[in-house]
């Protein structure tokens, strides 16, 4: 997991195994957190992710949520 910062943003980036296909490559995540809006998008590799919600997203966001 690597965190980058901006003016007025955060970026997380992770890469994520597949649950069900393990030999095929790792989803790539991204959330960005607006640190000045208040707002949280991501968007992630796979099918559902293309819209910015699936569970790989929300489950980086709960993990995130723990260590804050």
């Amino acid at each position: 997991m690597s965190v980058t910062y901006g003016d007025s943003e955060a970026v997380v980036s992770t890469r994520r195994c597949r649950s069900m296909k393990k030999n095929e490559a790792p989803h790539s995540l991204q959330v960005i957190i607006g640190m000045q809006q208040k707002t949280v998008s991501g968007k992630c590799s796979c099918v559902a992710g293309a819209g910015g919600i699936c569970h790989h997203v929300v489950g980086l966001l709960y993990v995130l949520s723990g260590t804050l």
